[in-house]
Order: structure tokens, then sequence, then C-alpha cells
């Protein structure tokens, strides 16, 4: 029960039933055990979508360190935050970097900012990576043997072929390297949308494939992402057009039915409700 919304220039009661609006008065009595909300006045909107998203990079976001303005806005500031992160498989990972902060970072300029543990810290623009020594040695940059055939060509090397830190263009290797590591959990960052009003979004990350799918979908299941979801991404493996099997039950069907997925530039719409 949402008690005195305001809706279309009224101060109303509304109330919601299994994710649906049953009622909407001037008052209402609320039932046994029904939950209240008191909006105090506060205008009632439809739920907002987000059509262009990366839901994995949001959850890592609220797992990584800041290392950006607001938050951060100088060396001392960086270097602090730094020493105080908690590692995540034995690195540490921030994002939000911009040259405001600190300037042009490479591996040096880290290592004397950072503490002794592989650090990578991505730029704001999301188009690059920095490493500090440790983060190097531990993906291999600095080995001369099979270069060509171990890394992507963003790495940026000076004129005696040192890995400088800086990778561009790199988070599929990145990806490829951390495939052991647990994948981010999205409880944050569902609890982010829904408190920005966000109901339904769509995941434009291009490399979403069956893996991807049933990571969200487990995560609709346990109430970790509420909003309804689109998903973008590689077609193959997955089964586009093809009903749920006969051995799913009536939740996953319905979970099934909530994940559209876009093949190449057509859309499967849904004709049901948002």
């Amino acid at each position: 029960m949402i008690r005195d919304a305001e809706l279309d220039g009224r101060r109303v009661a509304v109330r919601c039933e299994d994710g649906l609006i049953r009622e909407i008065a001037d008052r209402l009595d609320a039932k046994s055990g029904e939950d209240e909300i008191d909006a105090r006045g506060g205008a009632l909107l439809p739920g907002l979508h987000d059509h262009h998203l990366h839901l994995h990079s949001l959850a890592a976001h609220f797992a990584s360190v800041p290392c950006g303005p607001p938050s951060i806005e100088s060396p001392e500031a960086l270097a602090e935050a730094l020493r105080r992160a908690e590692s995540l498989s034995g690195w540490i990972r921030g994002t939000g970097y911009f040259e405001s902060v600190a300037g042009k970072l490479d591996r040096n300029r880290l290592d004397a900012l950072g503490p002794d543990r592989p650090l990578r810290i991505q730029h704001r623009s999301g188009s690059m990576w920095f490493l500090n020594s440790r983060a190097i040695v531990e993906l291999g940059l600095d080995r001369t043997e099979d270069r060509e055939a171990t890394e992507p060509p963003g790495v940026e090397r000076d004129e005696a072929g040192r890995a400088t830190g800086r990778l561009f263009r790199a988070d599929e290797w990145l990806r490829e390297r951390f495939a052991s590591s647990p994948a981010p959990d999205l409880g944050a960052a569902g609890a982010y949308l829904a408190h920005c009003g966000v109901t339904s979004l769509t995941d434009a990350t291009a490399s979403n494939g069956p893996e991807e799918l049933a990571l969200f979908r487990a995560a609709q299941r346990s109430g970790a992402l509420p909003q309804r979801l689109r998903m973008m991404g590689d077609p193959d493996g997955l089964n586009w057009r093809g009903k749920p099997t006969h051995h799913q039950s009536t939740s996953q069907l319905a979970l099934a039915r909530s994940v559209h997925p876009y093949r190449g530039n057509r859309a499967v719409v849904s004709r049901g409700r948002w």
C-alpha cells in the first residue's frame, strides 16, 4: 500500500498486489499484514527503463576502488584509497580515473602510489587500463617470448620494449585472464537501479552469451536483480526463438519471457506489459 502519493494532481492511496496496481482511491484501509509506504505527497511515476548499460561492469564498479572525481581529487587521496583497498582474488581493481587526480598513470607512477599488490585501474572513459609492475608480471606482459601470440595489440611499450602499464581496448583480453574469478554480485547494482526508479533495462554488452543469460536469470530468481531485462549480445549458442522446455518450472518460464535478447540489428520486441 502506498499512501499519500500525488497522481495526476490528486493525493491518493495505491494498492499493489503480485506486482500489479489493484486499487487507486482517495483513501484505502490497509489489509492485515500489508506493507505500507508513506509517499508524503511525492509524485508516483511509472518505472524507468535504462536503454543502455552493462550490468556486470556496473556490479564490478560497486566492488572497485573509486579512483577519480568527485570522491578522489588528488594523488594523496588516491594513494590512501589504494592503501586501504581490499583485494579481490589477490588484486586491487580501481575505476573512474581521470588525469586531474595524478596526471598520466603508468607502471612507475602506480608503483609509487599503490600498495605492493597487483593493481589495475580503469580510466573513466572505459577505453584504457593502467597496471602496476606486480600486475604486469602476473599477466606476463614482461615476457619476451611468444609476445605477439599471447598479448593484445593495445599493450603500450617504451623504446626498450618494456610494458609501460597502459592497455588500450583490452577488456576482452583481461576478462579472459580473470575467467576463474567469480562473477560480480549483481545485488548492489540491482538495488542502486531500483533506488533510481529503474524497473527495466537493456544490457548492451556485445559479448553476452549463454553464461551471462544464466547469471542474469539466477540473479532475478534470487531477487538480487529485481528489474525486467532485455539483453543484447552474441547469438551463437542461444536458442533465440525456441520455447522453454517441458522440465522448466513456472518461475523459470516467467524469467525466460522477461529476458528478451536482441539479434543483430533486429529487436525481439515484447508484446507484454512492461
